[in-house]
């Protein structure tokens, strides 16, 4: 996994996949799509954070691009200073090795 200029990799749980399956499919009325930092819009996912609880999303399409949740906190949010909310990863491209 490469690190960006934040100095982290995203938490990733156990239920984010680092290669797409059929079971990743959305709902047509569940689609959600952002735009990455280049621009590249994608399908994404939510999933909570294992730090503080609150949800992040991650792209569907495409292992490695993350959005975290920045100012917006849930309102059961455990760490009002997780790094998901201090330095938030935003549409940000991470290359995942699955080993």
């Amino acid at each position: 996994m490469v690190l960006t200029a934040a100095g982290r990799a995203p938490k990733l749980g156990p239920e984010v996949p680092t290669t797409m399956t059929r079971s990743a499919a959305v709902a047509p009325e569940d689609l959600v799509l952002r735009a990455d930092v280049g621009g590249h819009r994608h399908r994404v996912a939510r999933t909570p954070c294992d730090d503080c609880g609150c949800p992040w999303e991650y792209s569907i399409d495409e292992p490695g691009v993350f959005w975290e949740p920045g100012p917006a906190r849930a309102d059961d949010c455990g760490d009002r200073a997780c790094d998901c909310h201090i330095a938030p990863l935003d549409g940000i491209r991470f290359r995942v090795a699955v080993r």
